[in-house]
């Protein structure tokens, strides 16, 4: 990852990371201190922990997984994301995710879903 990437190009980055189920690939642009909300996610005290375990379970248990960016909107710091997971064994979940950048990497990763 280069500190040189906008927030925009950062996130893109992530995205096709995660599209590409290369997990060291995602994590590297996260924060070793990121705080991960969702709307259905227990705080752990360790969110980067958490984020890698989901992640890696994510791509372990749906080998099909794809996000498919639906719309994205940014202000300086701030990306949002409008997204449909697909091919996950539970069908397809739909959600905005709010990251926040700070010092090269993603430092904030809120999750809304229906």
């Amino acid at each position: 990852m280069s500190h040189d990437q906008s927030p925009v190009q950062l996130v893109q980055a992530h995205l096709d990371a995660c599209n590409r189920h290369d997990l060291d690939g995602a994590l590297a642009m996260v924060s070793r201190d990121v705080v991960v909300r969702s709307n259905d996610v227990i705080d752990t005290g360790n969110d980067f922990a958490l984020y890698s375990d989901y992640l890696r379970d994510l791509f372990l248990t749906n080998p099909e997984v794809k996000a498919d960016l639906l719309d994205r909107m940014s202000l300086g710091s701030v990306v949002i994301d409008e997204t449909i997971l697909t091919g996950l064994e539970r069908g397809a979940f739909h959600a905005i995710t709010i990251y926040e950048i700070a010092r090269g990497l993603i430092a904030s990763i809120r999750i809304i879903s229906e």
